[in-house]
């Protein structure tokens, strides 16, 4: 209840901000273009990024709304896969150029036919160099391995020969999309990286080593590479930092850059240089990883455990391996923050005798991510048509399940709410899990304890198939090493539906 009032009261204060705002003069919108006569409006191409322009961290998420709008990934993206036609704009849509609260006139409707303008998914691969998802992974290099899959090994991805009939381009030796780390631009044609850390394999054909992420040297001992330890071909047969402006004029190749390169890369490392000079110097001439060469780390200084060992999850079916091994001491700031470890874990030490159950979660190959997009494919909807949980048949004989009936899973947070029965699933009795283990895909939303959330779907944005959601059970925790919070697994116990 107390959570329900902070939160009303946030909400109230920002409607507050929203009607104050709202009540000031509203900005004028941008007026579209008039149409050619006799023809449809005309729409203006999204420019293309110049070449010394800061690097913009992402793109307008929103963009993911308009009609006929691209995916939210970035391989979708690049595609340019339209995944529903004509979506409506939902309320409170706004521009921001405009004051918070106001919305901008209605646009005129579009024309039949009138052709789409697709954002420039160029400027999508140059926002994220620093990924090493570059410029190398365009559009054009991706549209053309899926014309021409055949031309692609099965075991090895990797093209044998292969010219792509539309645009000429050469499809020998690149791994299929181009697998992270991908480095460079276009014309640098790197192949991508089907394994990290292959010093077997030269750069420039998807090879590489350990990277030099740490600094150089700790407490007197050297954190780069040994002699003899490079990728193949490389010149440089030691360890090395990563590359610079400032390196490569040490190693004396600054004038392997164009006079273009030179000037761009002034001041820059290989992240930064937005000509990619710095990369194409490095892996291309010379044969080097632009992210440098390091030893694998054995002791890892900055990690709550340097070296790794055991720690009992905060929630845990086994209050004597809590004991035994404990989580760590709760943080009074830890990114600005509070986090709770050992004092939840404490709390929850006996939880075990409530919620016997081992939840986790995880994917399935016809699914993505949270699955708006690919349960609303009707072909994958049709493999999978249903949220389900995956019980032992012990497990499930102890609790009078029988395959296929609908059962409740319940975890502890929703013991605070005595309303909410759970999640509403079909059991699938399998020995794939033991009998103190049950898995649930994490691909489902659109059901909430049971209930159906078809209706507030906008018209045609309603997926085929629609499920709970698993993240509705999962339970507080935060891993301090990956900087994410805990919602792959849990306890819960299960219990046969009427």
């Amino acid at each position: 209840m107390k959570l329900v009032k902070i939160l009303a009261g946030a909400a109230l204060v920002v409607s507050a901000i929203a009607v104050g705002q709202a009540q000031q003069p509203a900005a004028p919108a941008p007026q579209p273009a008039a149409p050619a006569a006799g023809g449809p409006p005309q729409q203006r191409p999204d420019p293309v990024p110049p070449a010394d322009l800061p690097r913009p961290s992402t793109t307008d998420p929103r963009a993911n709304l308009k009609p006929g709008g691209p995916g939210e990934k970035a391989a979708e993206a690049a595609w340019n896969m339209e995944l529903v036609s004509n979506l409506p704009k939902p309320d409170g849509f706004f521009d921001p150029a405009l004051p918070l609260g106001t919305r901008p006139p209605e646009p005129a409707p579009p024309v039949a036919g009138a052709p789409r303008t697709p954002p420039n998914p160029n400027q999508l691969s140059y926002t994220n160099s620093d990924l090493a998802f570059s410029g190398s992974q365009s559009p054009e290099r991706l549209k053309a391995h899926m014309r021409n899959m055949n031309v692609f090994d099965v075991r090895t991805l990797k093209a044998k020969g292969g010219i792509d009939k539309e645009t000429g381009y050469q499809l020998d030796g690149d791994y299929f999309g181009l697998p992270w780390p991908c480095y460079g631009t276009p014309a640098m044609k790197h192949p991508g990286s089907p394994n990290l850390y292959d010093t077997s394999k030269h750069v420039m054909e998807g090879g590489g080593n350990f990277r030099a992420n740490f600094g150089v040297e700790r407490e007197g001992v050297s954190l780069l590479a040994g002699d003899g330890s490079h990728s193949k071909g490389a010149d440089l047969t030691g360890g090395y930092p990563e590359f610079d402006h400032v390196l490569l004029k040490k190693l004396g190749w600054w004038g392997d850059l164009t006079e273009a390169e030179a000037k761009a890369a002034e001041g820059k490392n290989w992240k930064t240089d937005p000509s990619g000079g710095i990369i194409r110097v490095a892996m291309q001439v010379h044969g080097c990883h632009p992210f440098g060469n390091a030893k694998a780390r054995a002791v890892v200084w900055n990690f709550p455990d340097p070296v790794p060992q055991h720690r009992e999850p905060l929630y845990s079916i086994r209050a004597d391996l809590v004991a035994k091994y404990p989580t760590h001491e709760d943080k009074k700031a830890f990114w600005r923050l509070p986090t709770l470890y050992m004092s939840v874990q404490e709390k929850n030490k006996d939880i075990g005798k409530t919620f016997p159950l081992i939840m986790t979660s995880g994917r399935l190959v016809e699914f993505e991510g949270g699955g708006e997009e690919t349960r609303s494919n009707p072909w994958l909807a049709e493999l999978q048509q249903e949220m389900f949980v995956e019980i032992n048949p012990k497990a499930a004989n102890d609790r009078g399940i029988r395959n296929g009936e609908f059962v409740w899973v319940k975890t502890p947070p929703m013991a605070a709410v005595p309303e909410f029965k759970g999640l509403r699933l079909k059991a699938l009795v399998t020995e794939r899990v033991d009998a103190d283990t049950v898995f649930l895909p994490f691909h489902f939303s659109g059901r909430w304890g049971g209930v159906d959330l078809a209706p507030y779907y906008p018209p045609g944005a309603m997926p085929v198939v629609r499920g709970e959601a698993v993240n509705t059970a999962t339970t507080y925790g935060y891993d301090s090493v990956t900087m994410m919070q805990e919602t792959k697994t849990t306890v819960c116990q299960i219990e046969r539906a009427a």
